[in-house]
């Protein structure tokens, strides 16, 4: 009776993980690379771009959070859920106002439902030598 019941049991199991393992849930790909360039810019100005993401996996896709390192970078995302095989952008507004001139590299963390989290997003750009 015992191995019996193991039997139901490893039976109710392997079909369990069959069902699921069809599904893979939300999954956001970045077509392109995962950087937004913005090229030369004034030092004066504010700047923007955007990235555009995919949903390649089976259920809707729904960022929860998007957050730059400094206040200087400002992202906005879509606050709906992205269904599968849908795309969507986040967009980015740089200042670069009161910088000094010279490259930059800022980091923009992108959390969501995905299989993958958290997913790092990379703007960057040089400030233009101001001319004298």
């Amino acid at each position: 009776m015992r191995n019996r019941i193991v039997y139901i049991i490893t039976l109710f199991l392997a079909a369990l993980i069959c069902v699921s393992a069809g599904k893979q849930g939300a999954r956001i790909e970045f077509p392109e690379n995962r950087t937004i360039d913005l090229g030369l810019i004034d030092g004066d100005t504010i700047s923007s771009g955007a990235i555009t993401f995919r949903n390649t996996g089976d259920e809707p896709l729904v960022i929860t959070q998007v957050f730059a390192d400094c206040n200087c970078t400002v992202p906005d995302y879509p606050r709906d859920p992205v269904e599968p095989g849908d795309s969507a952008r986040i967009t980015v507004r740089y200042d670069g106002r009161g910088f000094r001139h010279g490259p930059f590299l800022k980091v923009i963390k992108v959390r969501s439902n995905s299989d993958k989290p958290l997913v790092n997003l990379f703007v960057k750009g040089a400030i233009r030598r101001p001319k004298k």
